[in-house]
């Protein structure tokens, strides 16, 4: 067997639940690189998985813009820790 027909067949392998399951792992890339390629393989076939790797490309796309656009931080924490004080005060 060509490497090409055993990634292709254990692409195959993978159902929709599997690479669901992984799909957080694999747009992190904290999976192995046959299992990374068997993914990305599903992804191209399958046109139920991947608008959900789509989306959750997406999502964390502007997770990370948000978090850049946030600026400076240390005022928030100031409120919440201030509301969290205040929180404990009150339950005791």
């Amino acid at each position: 067997m060509k490497p090409d027909e055993s990634m292709r067949e254990s692409a195959s392998m993978l159902d929709c639940e599997s690479v669901m399951r992984q799909l957080w792992d694999y747009l992190d890339r904290q999976l192995t690189s046959d299992t990374l390629m068997a993914i990305a393989r599903h992804l191209d076939d399958c046109s139920r998985c991947r608008p959900h790797a789509d989306y959750r490309r997406a999502f964390e796309t502007a997770v990370a813009g948000a978090r850049v656009d946030a600026g400076d931080t240390s005022a928030l924490s100031d409120r919440i820790r201030l509301a969290l004080r205040t929180a404990d005060d009150g339950a005791a």
